[in-house]
């Protein structure tokens, strides 16, 4: 009876470190994501210029961290288009895609494919996609 007794104490002790271990892992990584996030807090604002294709694209909730052709690093965030499937920006945005913004407006236009999508910096709008 008492050899079982450890060994259930031993198995339990067992669970609960790999528990720990995992639990701590996942907090690491969150950091992590956070940092590479916050390194680079350069947003798109009225008074950013673009005319570039997205590069990569790494995302965070209702954050996106893209890397343009051109070099440049932005985050993009806090634009909506109500009439789009992913309504978020951040979420909206792939690889491959074109951004055009001109410089003191906050319209953003995506290009992709054959057609254009808009959104609207700290708006949520609706706006349809039209052909090129």
């Amino acid at each position: 009876m008492k050899n079982s007794d450890n060994w259930r104490e031993y198995q339990f002790r067992i669970v609960l470190g790999f528990i720990g271990v995992v639990a701590f892992g996942f907090f690491v990584f969150k950091d992590f994501k956070n940092s590479r996030f916050s390194a680079s807090k350069l947003f798109i604002s009225p008074q950013t210029k673009l005319n570039s294709k997205i590069i990569t694209i790494d995302r965070l909730s209702s954050e996106a961290k893209i890397t343009l052709l051109s070099g440049e690093t932005l985050n993009v965030s806090n634009a909506r288009n109500l009439a789009y499937r992913k309504v978020d920006i951040s979420n909206f945005l792939n690889a491959g895609d074109v951004l055009f913004k001109e410089l003191g407006n906050d319209t953003i236009k995506i290009f992709r494919g054959d057609s254009i999508y808009t959104f609207v910096l700290q708006k949520s709008v609706i706006i349809y996609a039209y052909p090129k």
